[in-house]
């Protein structure tokens, strides 16, 4: 499980904009937002209703997330930002695996940039 002072917390919803940068795989969608007031970068994961009906299926998926993102992908992330993942109807059949290498990919091209 990732750590609670690598994770957005709920005051910092309201920063995503439009000015943040979109990142999409076939499991799920990036959306990261500079934010000033943080050194690292922290993560939220956002499953909509229409993803998994049940809380319960809601929070495994979140859950199976958090357990795949590595922390000192955050450190090496910059400055500052949030990374909020939004999950797609395909990530209930990915086993882990195939999570932690879709994220790998995903924040191994926000290094390069």
């Amino acid at each position: 499980m990732l750590p609670r002072k690598n994770r957005v917390p709920k005051g910092s919803f309201k920063n995503i904009s439009r000015e943040s940068k979109n990142f999409s795989t076939p499991i799920f969608t990036l959306r990261i937002t500079n934010n000033s007031l943080q050194e690292e970068g922290r993560v939220a994961i956002i499953v909509s209703k229409k993803v998994a009906r049940t809380a319960v299926s809601r929070n495994k998926i979140r859950r199976k997330i958090y357990s795949q993102i590595n922390p000192t992908w955050l450190k090496g992330s910059g400055f500052g930002f949030l990374f909020f993942i939004y999950p797609k109807k395909e990530i209930l059949e990915s086993k882990p695996k195939e999570i932690q290498e879709a994220l790998q990919v995903v924040f191994g091209a926000i290094k390069t940039k």
